[in-house]
């Protein structure tokens, strides 16, 4: 009358590697005494954070574009951490043009102008030339930090999933062994765990669906409601099992496994080629769309 679970297979979106990145290190502008003297300095000051802007997007790509982590089996805290780490430079890099700009027309509008020499009134037009390169594309930037910020959500969302399915198969191979051991009143305690654990994965593939990084079709969405009814079933089998019900306890195995089966099928219809093209596609639209912003203040 036992019978062997069915161990339901799982499809485990990758994960992926860490990243340690290089700055230039810029200095904050201080009120100065006077203007002139204070050019060179406020020029060379938004020159770094405009390259620091380039080298943390670049660093970013070079350890987390999809490319590189599509095949990895492993996310960790501190991965998600460095990902993080790399948005905030940028925004720190920004605050910290944002604090020049401020210093810098403070200055002007005290300065007189007209007593400037040649070589410094070339220095200020540098200065803002570099203003107006930032402030056009001030919308590129923040695109970037948004389109970061999901993408990192999505491996964030990835590494919990993985540890999702890890718990989930570790209660499967505990129901194996006790099923094999004829200790099947033990297992009525890990149905409603494994039900448990549907809803969470359903939650977590819901969540990067609404990212609008990839797509997963409503049949692969809807896959773990299948399995949640595969448990219960089984649930009812087992407390047939126990009331020496055999007849309907074999009824009820075979609708188990019927549901099983069924959501098996549709999983097996998951196209990860297509998966990897949709997330190969959005990074290239998105990040790989600023790989080159402020490239030219790199010396």
């Amino acid at each position: 009358m036992k019978r062997k679970i069915i161990v339901i297979g799982i499809i485990i979106l990758l994960t992926f590697v860490g990243l340690s990145g290089c700055n230039e290190k810029t200095t904050i502008t201080q009120e100065p005494e006077d203007f002139a003297e204070q050019l060179p300095q406020i020029n060379e000051s938004i020159r770094i954070s405009l390259a620091n802007i380039y080298i943390y997007i670049n660093n970013y790509d070079y350890y987390y574009r999809w490319s590189q982590l599509m095949n990895l089996a492993f996310i960790t805290e501190s991965m998600i951490n460095d990902m993080q780490n790399l948005e905030n430079e940028i925004k720190e890099e920004v605050n910290k043009i944002e604090n020049a700009l401020v210093d810098y027309y403070q200055l002007k509008n005290n300065a007189n102008l007209s007593e400037l020499t040649g070589s410094e009134k070339e220095s200020m037009n540098d200065i803002e030339a570099k203003i107006l390169d930032y402030h056009e594309n001030l919308y590129n930037i923040n695109s970037t930090l948004e389109v970061m910020a999901r993408y990192t959500e999505f491996w964030d969302l990835t590494s919990v999933k993985q540890i999702l399915l890890e718990d989930y198969g570790a209660i499967i191979d505990l129901m194996n062994q006790k099923d094999q051991n004829e200790g099947f009143e033990d297992l009525l305690q890990y149905p409603e765990q494994l039900i448990q654990l549907c809803w969470k994965l359903k939650d977590n593939d819901e969540q990067k669906n609404n990212l609008n990084i990839v797509t997963y079709s409503e049949d692969i969405i809807n896959i773990w409601d299948i399995y949640t009814e595969a448990w219960e079933l089984y649930e009812e089998y087992l407390n047939l099992l126990v009331v020496g019900r055999y007849g309907s306890a074999e009824s009820k195995y075979t609708e188990y496994s019927q549901k099983n089966n069924e959501a098996l099928e549709i999983e097996a219809t998951q196209n990860l080629n297509e998966i990897n093209n949709q997330m190969d596609q959005w990074y290239q639209k998105n990040i790989g769309e600023y790989l080159d912003l402020f490239e030219e203040y790199l010396v």
